[in-house]
């Protein structure tokens, strides 16, 4: 009898945003990697607990990207996280002297309390600090399958013409991947489903199994699609491709963090007039931190959040969620009845949580109605290959799921002239020392891990965003520079040591990288 699966698939990225020193002045820009813990990791590893602890059989997808790793997993970062936490303690102590007892707001206040105090024990004591080592444990559980990523999370096609780049990037994502998960992943989760032709011939060099891409790829591909977005298809060196069902924003799930009674994220009791100052809630320059602290829903500005409200009306949207997809199961079914058919969707991980505050109670709903009323439905994306010969072979067509000025305007166009010459310079330099040792080869291996932040997706999109643009600026600009500082001090005199020291203690992404990942290409 032909299979109809769901697959759900999360992409947790976060940009390689890491101070020591002047921490104070970088805070706002830092915070949104404190925020996305609490709000996001540490409540999906709560709901994975009490799943598993219920005997629930749920079946999902990931993607830690290899920046958010490094910062996950980097001892500065959790002291920091945990100082924010404390920060949020003190903040709700004096919000609930804020409030009297009638006011509704004090029971929210005392729940934003209680939720940084469990927090802090959650991350300090039950995980040691190492979140991430809680979602490997899940995945050796057989629970989560876990999908690499480009090193930077950069935009491929924009690389497509350099070998060396797109190798760099696929190469170091994948070592970084092995570092933290110790396992071999067998899909490639290409960054905002950017694909361009000959990235599959990159990714099977690399023996990946399959990626997945945005529903234009193959809709638009030749020959076309034959199931559409209800079966993977497959390219002509044998890579299996999902396609990627679209969630419209009109009636999709991406468009359900706007209904009214859900909680508005954007109304954070810190950034009111004062109220942050005295907590450590306001950077310099005036730009604010976020906080735990929200007290108002999406319809009314002055109305208060009701917690129960929004709980039952996530349990609404998530039952609403899975009819609609057995019903488009069913009614490819019904033109298609030999066919193994699926549905395959892809969210940002912040959805859950950081930017959709039920998002977490929605997909805990999903999940334990799919183990109870549609047993054998939610799957992982490697079940749905079962019969990868058989797939259909097509040319992929170029897409992305982020339109083209995205990355390409007025704010951040000038950006990839400089991306795409790092990645050329460190490709000569690659060539040029293909044999050094000692602080020669530190200097290539800090220009390596440079050339890859240079190229992250990050910047431009902040730019694009208009999100901390100066930042963004700043922090692409030091790259460069660290670049061509190496550049031209090998063709000279040699790299200072002060310097290096002092680059390599800066950023400590990529400790373990090899400059050569820039000189052999496997495409």
């Amino acid at each position: 009898m032909p299979k109809k699966n769901l697959s759900l698939t999360i992409v947790a990225h976060e940009g390689y945003i890491r101070h020591e020193e002047d921490a104070e002045k970088y805070a706002p820009q830092q915070a949104g990697i404190f925020a996305a813990i609490s709000e996001t990791y540490l409540p999906l590893l709560k709901l994975f607990a009490a799943l598993e602890k219920d005997g629930v059989p749920f079946r999902l997808n990931m993607v830690f990207s290899p920046t958010l790793c490094a910062l996950l997993t980097d001892s500065l970062v959790q002291t920091q996280y945990l100082d924010w936490l404390d920060k949020n303690s003190t903040f709700g102590e004096r919000e609930l002297s804020r409030f009297g007892t009638g006011d509704k707001r004090r029971a929210l206040a005392e729940n934003c309390l209680a939720k940084a105090n469990e927090d802090r024990r959650l991350f300090a004591d039950e995980y040691g600090g190492d979140i991430l080592a809680g979602f490997k444990r899940f995945a050796a559980r057989g629970y989560i399958e876990l999908m690499a990523t480009a090193a930077t999370y950069a935009f491929l096609p924009h690389y497509a013409d350099l070998p060396e780049t797109l190798c760099a990037q696929v190469e170091v994502g994948l070592l970084s991947h092995n570092a933290y998960f110790s396992a071999k992943p067998e899909g490639f989760w290409l960054p905002y489903m950017g694909y361009a032709v000959g990235i599959e011939r990159l990714l099977r060099a690399y023996d990946m199994n399959y990626t997945i891409t945005d529903s234009h790829a193959a809709l638009l591909g030749k020959p076309p699609a034959q199931r559409g977005v209800f079966s993977p298809v497959r390219c002509a060196n044998e890579l299996a491709v999902l396609v990627r069902a679209y969630e419209g924003a009109a009636g999709g799930s991406a468009s359900l963090p706007q209904r009214g009674v859900y909680r508005n994220q954007r109304r954070d009791a810190a950034f009111e007039e004062n109220a942050g100052e005295p907590f450590g809630f306001v950077g310099k320059g005036g730009a604010r931190i976020p906080s735990l602290y929200k007290y108002r829903p999406q319809s009314d500005g002055h109305a208060c959040y009701d917690p129960a409200a929004a709980e039952a009306q996530a349990k609404k949207d998530a039952e609403a969620f899975l009819a609609g997809k057995i019903k488009l199961l069913g009614e490819a079914e019904q033109a298609d009845t030999a066919a193994d058919l699926s549905l395959a969707y892809a969210f940002r991980a912040q959805f859950f949580g950081a930017e959709w505050h039920e998002g977490i109670g929605w997909l805990e709903q999903v999940l334990r109605l799919s183990g109870s009323e549609y047993p054998g439905l939610l799957t992982q994306n490697v079940a749905l290959l079962d019969n990868q010969s058989s797939l259909q072979k097509i040319a992929l067509y170029p897409s992305a799921f982020v339109s083209a000025d995205t990355f390409l305007d007025n704010s951040n166009a000038h950006l990839l002239r400089y991306a795409r010459k790092a990645g050329e310079r460190m490709t000569e330099l690659a060539r040029r020392f293909s044999c050094t040792d000692g602080i020669s080869f530190s200097s290539l291996n800090v220009a390596a891990a440079h050339t890859l932040l240079v190229q992250a997706s990050d910047w431009p999109k902040m730019l694009h965003d208009r999100l901390f643009p100066g930042y963004a600026a700043e922090r692409f600009a030091a790259s460069v520079a660290a670049l061509t500082t190496v550049f031209d001090s090998l063709g000279s005199r040699g790299v200072s040591p002060e310097w290096l020291v002092q680059a390599e203690k800066k950023h400590t992404l990529f400790p373990w990288i090899h400059y050569r990942v820039f000189g052999d290409c496997r495409n």
